[in-house]
């Protein structure tokens, strides 16, 4: 039996709430990477789809500050 655990995120929107959802996602994915569980999903509604954007990001980009390489923009 394999030990990889699939996580999907959903990131909440409403204005400040962004911030707290890109220091959650900075603290969330570099562990994924180092468990080498596999993110399927990454999905936000409102500023929390820009967050789960900035996080994909900063995954593609292979950057584990991901959300705030975009936020610096």
């Amino acid at each position: 039996m394999s030990d990889e655990v699939t996580v999907a995120i959903a990131c909440q929107g409403g204005g400040s709430h962004t911030a707290f959802t890109a220091g959650v996602l900075g603290e969330l994915l570099p562990p994924i990477d180092d468990r080498t569980d596999r993110l399927v999903g990454l999905s936000g509604a409102s500023t929390g789809s820009f967050a789960a954007v900035a996080g994909w990001y900063g995954r593609l980009a292979d950057d584990t500050t991901a959300p705030a390489v975009s936020f610096d923009l």
